[in-house]
């Protein structure tokens, strides 16, 4: 009887029709199976689990793109192939650089193409977009892996977007992981597309550097007010260009450091939380409605728009201007700017450095119109004066502000500031706490410690 082990050796030649010799374990039979059959049939049962499945089972329930065609070897045109694995389902792409001459489309619910950090590659080799998420592609999860533009091939293959959604019923998606580069505009999303979307850990390189006209890298490209809650939050975001918001509805960015942030008039409740804006020189415009920005730092100057109405709490602005170009009614509280820079204060602008040890945040802001030339009283009441007093003409003579401390409604953490930006060769008194010398702008915040006025804040304007 021969042996199997007397058999040559065919380990190098091994195919799917290959024959194996085995013995059934039911009837005790010498009997014969293809490899293919041996992968699709035999129940193998992993370690520590309970329940025994093929391999081939296993093996399907994510795609590898190299199981499709795939070569990633940088110079094939992988397209094709990692198509028709995302079409079959989830799509994992091992380490490789996967060459793309046209983009890939996303139009299966729940869809995902995963990779292995920067191990996995997709080299973007024309001029549209890697990744096009469309109406089909609600929930869909690209995560852990990098899309580059091939501009060492062309600059040309910049143009174009990393990961697109153009469709308005496309929502719930997860970028997760990600390094997009050498792209104009890495991440975009058009009028009411991705609501709900969740990003994190997010490395956003464009290709266009130039200081003012920098590629975007979260571009939120609405023309004209967004029609629904599209409620996009991002986390962790690291991008060297702008975000820039057209239309834009609820959108929540959490430590996102960028060189600058643009919201349009059309934009309504961006909020961004902690991170910066670190660009110097290059200035961050602020419009539309409802926005809440801060804790953060900003290290450009920032304008804020006509439309602009909302909240900036905790900004840190080391040296540059903030122009205030609104016209509505805005609450802007807890602005902390380096008093030595130069400032443009429109009528519904606050400026308020932070203290610590006060308590931190005010009362709803108010802002006078100009006090004139003239000595007054401030009174904290229901029917008081404004919270911000404006002092915007020049002094004829020494004047004096008295503060109320008779008035039943006055209350621990009351605060007045004062803002003189008027000038003329006297001295302006606030309280006998402090004096503004002559021909000098400034301003003096005070507060009510519950016993008496105290002074927390002065600074040059």
């Amino acid at each position: 009887m021969a042996r199997i082990s007397n058999l040559p050796d065919g380990s190098n030649t091994l195919a799917a029709g290959d024959l194996f010799p085995f013995v059934d374990a039911s009837d005790g039979l010498n009997k014969r199976v293809t490899a293919q059959a041996l992968v699709q049939q035999v129940p193998l049962i992993a370690t520590g689990s309970t329940t025994a499945r093929s391999l081939a089972v296993r093996f399907a329930e994510v795609k590898n793109a190299m199981d499709y065609g795939a070569i990633g070897n940088g110079v094939a045109d992988d397209t094709s192939a990692i198509q028709d694995a995302l079409d079959a389902g989830p799509v994992f792409l091992p380490p490789g650089t996967y060459r793309l001459d046209a983009e890939l489309v996303c139009n299966a619910a729940n869809a995902e193409i995963s990779g292995v950090g920067r191990d996995t590659v997709l080299l973007k080799h024309h001029t549209g977009n890697a990744i096009r998420v469309t109406n089909g592609g609600t929930g869909c999860h690209i995560r852990n892996l990098r899309i580059q533009g091939d501009t060492g091939s062309s600059a040309t293959y910049a143009q174009g977007r990393g990961i697109y959604f153009d469709h308005a019923t496309t929502s719930n998606p997860r970028l997760n992981d990600l390094v997009v580069d050498h792209i104009d505009s890495p991440i975009e999303f058009a009028k009411d597309a991705g609501s709900f979307c969740q990003g994190n850990n997010l490395w956003l390189d464009p290709y266009t550097q130039t200081a003012g006209t920098e590629g975007y890298a979260l571009y939120f490209n609405s023309t004209g007010a967004e029609s629904g809650a599209t409620q996009r939050s991002f986390s962790n975001v690291y991008g060297n260009g702008i975000i820039q918001c057209n239309g834009t509805q609820d959108l929540c960015l959490n430590n996102a450091v960028v060189r600058r942030i643009q919201t349009d008039a059309d934009s309504f409740n961006v909020n961004m939380r902690g991170g910066m804006c670190g660009a110097v020189g290059e200035t961050s415009t602020f419009d539309g409605a409802f926005h809440s920005i801060g804790p953060m730092r900003i290290a450009g100057p920032v304008t804020l728009g006509a439309d602009f109405t909302g909240t900036f709490i905790g900004v840190e602005m080391p040296g540059y201007a903030l122009t205030d170009n609104s016209t509505g009614a805005n609450n802007l509280v807890l602005i902390r700017p380096n008093n030595t820079h130069a400032m443009q204060f429109g009528r519904a602008l606050f400026l308020q450095e932070y203290h610590s040890g006060y308590g931190g945040l005010l009362e709803a802001t108010t802002v006078s119109g100009d006090r004139g030339d003239a000595s007054f009283t401030l009174t904290k009441s229901a029917l008081g004066d404004e919270t911000v007093q404006m002092m915007e003409t020049a002094l004829s003579q020494n004047r004096t502000i008295t503060l109320d401390t008779a008035s039943a409604d006055l209350y621990e953490g009351a605060r007045f500031r004062v803002v003189r930006t008027g000038l003329g060769a006297f001295t302006l008194d606030v309280g006998g706490l402090k004096t503004i010398p002559s021909a000098t702008a400034a301003w003096v915040e005070v507060m009510w410690n519950g016993a008496a006025w105290k002074l927390v804040g002065y600074g040059l304007l």
